[in-house]
């Protein structure tokens, strides 16, 4: 049987009902608390797109 290809960012962000710019808040939040500067949101927004659309060519045992 071959492996089902899932993109688990998009699941938990469809599961939480988050916008890529709750996604981002929450990020900044923690990247605070670690002392790092993450990009701008404009440049971030095109970041978490391609993470999305390129983890689900990645292979999966179908679970997230």
């Amino acid at each position: 049987m071959a492996a089902t290809s899932i993109n688990c960012l998009a699941v938990v962000l469809k599961e939480l009902g988050w916008p890529y710019t709750r996604l981002i808040a929450e990020l900044r939040r923690q990247a605070a608390v670690d002392g790092i500067v993450l990009p701008k949101t404009e440049s971030l927004i095109p970041i978490i797109s391609r993470w999305v659309k390129t983890s689900s060519r990645t292979t999966s045992t179908g679970s997230c």
